[in-house]
């Protein structure tokens, strides 16, 4: 090969090796840089490592579950043998050793020969001393340890609960205590979910797993304040699928308030029956008739009226009138939006100050 030719030839050798070896530099670059720690990849782009958006959010998991487990407890209710018969969890509210948890996990133990049992999170087993109180309708149950210095959790305030916000499950799932399972918040207000009478069913629903022996545990927000009451799940398994459901902690801190201060749950009347014979155009509660004597019949309140708010919530449908009046105060005025006449053409705007019910009636003939 001649001198020209040769220099040509030598040339694209050199060329051809020069592309090698970078591609193998790139190559390598590549793997150096796509295995690298998100601590460089973070310093290299000019963020604080410690200021990673989900470092910071594995840290409000890690605090929030720091905080609340400690204060969350397993129950068994123990049959005449000392076997275990049920169970769940519950959460410690006082330091004096109350603890709060659904009626239906101490339900058997409150039957004749039945204990109660709770095992904190250090290992102690504590018997229940004695159960204060219950809020059957809403599920709820409040016991007393007799221990004092517990731990207590910091309840928060649910009516600020908002759909799509990060939330912890904390309890004893499937006999596993200590249990932490993370979600967000999927509904608020969901309702119909079981069928209740005389309480609202304004449940908080989640997709963070609540599985068997969650019931009475903490859902829990990423500042470690207790904002439901784990209750129930709907599951054709028996598993969790997703669709879990928690009483909000304001329902459960009225009941509790009650509880302690006179030792049952007060419910409210207004004195209306609901008109079943025909279906309102529009959206509300339907009056049929009005109790001689009762709030509503001091209000104004006329059979044919249709209650469209109550306290400033809507009305949809009679129920959650129901709902509604359960959960006020006895003896706390109500502002019904009230519309009358042949097309509900007028609207006014009635007060009724309700009182407590004292017999509740059967469940096909509810009276408010």
């Amino acid at each position: 090969m001649g001198g020209p030719a040769r220099r040509t030839w030598w040339g694209i050798v050199l060329v051809l090796l020069g592309m090698g070896i970078g591609v193998g530099v790139r190559a390598g670059l590549d793997r150096v840089f796509t295995f690298r720690s998100r601590d460089d990849a973070s310093t290299e782009q000019g963020m604080d490592p410690e200021r990673d958006p989900l470092r910071l959010l594995s840290r409000s998991f890690e605090e929030a579950a720091r905080a609340v487990v400690p204060k969350v407890v397993s129950i068994a209710c123990l049959g005449p043998e000392g076997s275990s018969d049920g169970g769940g969890s519950g959460i410690i509210v006082d330091p004096s050793g109350l603890v709060v948890t659904n009626y239906h996990v101490v339900s058997l133990g409150l039957e004749a020969g039945h204990g109660i049992v709770c095992t904190l999170h250090n290992g102690d087993v504590l018997p229940v001393k004695r159960v204060v109180g219950q809020d059957v309708d809403a599920d709820i149950a409040v016991l007393d340890l007799g221990q004092h210095g517990l731990p207590a959790a910091t309840l928060g305030d649910s009516d600020s609960v908002r759909v799509g916000q990060w939330v912890l499950c904390i309890g004893n799932a499937e006999g596993l205590a200590g249990t932490v399972t993370h979600g967000i918040v999927s509904a608020v207000g969901r309702r119909g979910i079981v069928e209740r009478f005389l309480t609202p069913d304004d449940l908080i629903q989640t997709d963070a797993p609540i599985n068997r022996g969650n019931s009475g545990g903490a859902l829990v927000d990423l500042d470690g304040r207790v904002i439901g009451l784990s209750t129930l799940i709907y599951s054709p398994t028996g598993a969790s699928i997703g669709l879990g459901f928690a009483l909000p902690i304001n329902v459960v801190q009225r009941a509790l308030h009650d509880i302690l201060t006179t030792g049952t749950v007060a419910r409210a009347r207004l004195g209306v029956w609901e008109d079943s014979s025909r279906t309102p155009t529009r959206a509300g509660a339907l009056v049929g008739r009005v109790v001689l004597g009762s709030p509503a019949f001091k209000a104004g309140l006329e059979p044919g009226d249709l209650i469209v708010a109550y306290n400033g919530f809507e009305i949809p449908s009679f129920d959650r009138l129901r709902q509604l009046v359960a959960y006020t105060k006895p003896g706390a005025a109500s502002r019904l939006t009230v519309l009358r006449g042949g097309d509900w053409t007028s609207q006014l705007v009635l007060e009724a100050v309700v009182d407590e019910r004292e017999v509740e009636p059967p469940a096909e003939r509810i009276e408010e």
